[in-house]
């Protein structure tokens, strides 16, 4: 299947680029084919790196954005430095969205992944293992290094929380105790925050 979303690759000085992409995955989310255009700055970074942040989000102003190549630029002033009707019509775009431009483009940079954006539900830490280069839009096989395993833990757990009535008690307390070890080895503050109100729903 195709599962459409943002990638964020890592430029010669280490920045982040962002780009929308449309992987083709299994539907066990193991076996990820690229596609990127030889032309593209994501199939440079990628060539070079051999790794990617592949988000999933429904935030619509930050893939719109990352379409328009928004997240890819430090924003201007307003003042445009190119003689230029479009490039001077970008910077009084860029002046207007500012703020929400800002947020959409927030993201981490964990040394042993890469750039993660903010704002994603999901993401999958890829690391190409083999590339085809015979045709104009190349073939990256992929493999998952990592992924956020504490949000998948925390769905897994309100979901267990929903049905604890018809759950046997002792299933129901060994699912609890190993989703909880998950989600704190691997968890952010948002995560451990929904842990705990979790816990406090369910325990005395």
């Amino acid at each position: 299947m195709i599962v459409e979303g943002i990638i964020t690759t890592e430029d010669e000085n280490g920045e982040m680029h962002a780009a929308p992409i449309g992987p083709h995955v299994d539907y066990a989310f193991r076996d990820w084919t690229l596609y990127p255009f030889q032309t593209s700055t994501t199939f440079a970074n990628l060539h070079r790196t051999g790794r990617a942040v592949f988000h999933i989000t429904d935030d619509a102003f930050l893939l719109t954005a990352t379409v328009l190549g928004y997240g890819n630029r430090q924003l201007s002033s307003g003042q445009s430095s190119v003689d230029g009707s479009n490039e001077q019509r970008r910077s009084e775009v860029e002046l207007k969205w500012r703020n929400l431009i800002e947020k959409a483009r927030r993201a981490n940079h964990e040394p042993e992944i890469g750039w993660v954006l903010e704002s994603s539900h999901r993401y999958y830490c890829l690391q190409i293992t083999a590339w085809d280069t015979s045709t104009p839009r190349a073939k990256g096989i992929c493999r998952v290094v990592k992924w956020n395993r504490a949000k998948h833990s925390l769905l897994e757990l309100a979901i267990l929380v929903s049905r604890r009535h018809m759950t046997d008690p002792a299933i129901w307390q060994e699912e609890w105790e190993r989703h909880c070890i998950i989600i704190n080895k691997t968890a952010g503050t948002e995560e451990l925050e929904a842990l705990a109100l979790l816990t406090s729903t369910v325990m005395p």
